[in-house]
């Protein structure tokens, strides 16, 4: 096979119920151009190794999987799961998907890579994305975004700080040289926080311009098991505090200390708002709330929550 164009990152745990759909949603896809697909597995103590390990045999010229016998997301300091997995990268671009997360469309490769090729001054680019929520069992879309990306710079950066922007994992594109300008600055960012994604959109923002294509072709598992879980509270409290605290860290290293402070306060409106400080659960179970009536209907409701800003928000879940 020739070089590939594209490489897409997988990073997979204990994902056994759901890394054959995210394999499927890889392979089926129609491009023009050779890919690869890099997959991570942290050491899952499931059937996951085994299923890669098939796949990987079927398929050796594509998928090209890290099969660990440590974990090392539970090792204080680690370096980036992404990075590892794409010090080997041959492509071009990075596509982006979890191991328990699918696309949907067998053209989401080949139009990501298009629109790309179309706008040299863009850095990253997402599609639309559905929501899969297994505790609920629900299947929605994500709204799109009311204004058209790209936004001017210096805004995106702040809108993806503050998770305002339609960036979600499986539905993002990204130029690998981008990447490469920016892996000490995320490096160093992510240190003790939760999850990367909002260090890692930050800094490739910062690098060009964010597009956004309207059509929806990866989808997003909700599901108890993942490490923002509705489901459980106290796990959903620890997430969100030290989610806090990896925002005021992105922005003291970052020279903007007032959008930790405004993140801050605006936690803190949230904590108060349900009567509970830290926890957030209950935060999160009214937005669960917004979207059931969405689901039964009351569209106008949905779609005012979705135009408020994250302060207008708590307003918002204040008087409900």
């Amino acid at each position: 096979m020739s070089q590939p164009l594209v490489s897409i990152t997988c990073l997979a745990y204990n994902h056994e119920k759901y890394i054959r759909d995210c394999m499927e949603g890889f392979l089926f896809q129609k491009t023009d151009f050779p890919f690869e697909v890099l997959v991570h597995d942290d050491a899952s103590t499931d059937s996951t190794p085994a299923i890669l390990k098939e796949y990987a045999a079927k398929y050796p010229d594509i998928v090209k999987p890290i099969l660990r016998e440590t974990n090392l997301h539970s090792v204080p300091g680690h370096r980036s799961l992404n990075l590892i997995n794409l010090d080997r990268a041959q492509g071009k671009y990075v596509a982006m998907c979890e191991g328990d997360d699918f696309w949907c469309s067998p053209y989401k490769l080949q139009k990501q890579f298009d629109f790309m090729e179309a706008h040299p001054d863009y850095s990253i680019s997402a599609c639309g994305i559905y929501y899969l929520n297994h505790i609920h069992k629900t299947y929605t879309p994500q709204g799109f975004p009311a204004e058209e990306w790209p936004i001017p710079q210096a805004t995106a950066c702040k809108r993806i700080f503050f998770n305002d922007h339609p960036l979600h994992t499986p539905a993002v594109f990204f130029r690998m040289d981008a990447l490469r300008a920016i892996q000490d600055l995320f490096q160093r960012d992510i240190l003790n926080a939760p999850m990367g994604d909002t260090q890692l959109f930050y800094h490739l923002a910062t690098q060009g311009l964010v597009g956004y294509i309207r059509e929806r072709m990866a989808t997003y598992r909700q599901h108890g098991s993942s490490s923002s879980s509705y489901n459980d509270p106290e796990k959903a409290r620890r997430f969100a505090q030290r989610s806090l605290d990896a925002h005021i860290r992105i922005a003291d290293l970052n020279n903007h200390p007032e959008w930790g402070e405004e993140y801050s306060r605006i936690a803190e409106a949230k904590a108060q708002a349900i009567g509970k400080k830290p926890s957030f659960s209950d935060m999160l179970q009214k937005k669960l709330t917004i979207v059931k009536r969405f689901l039964r209907g009351d569209y106008a409701n949905y779609r005012r929550y979705l135009s408020l800003t994250p302060a207008e928000r708590v307003r918002m879940f204040e008087k409900d």
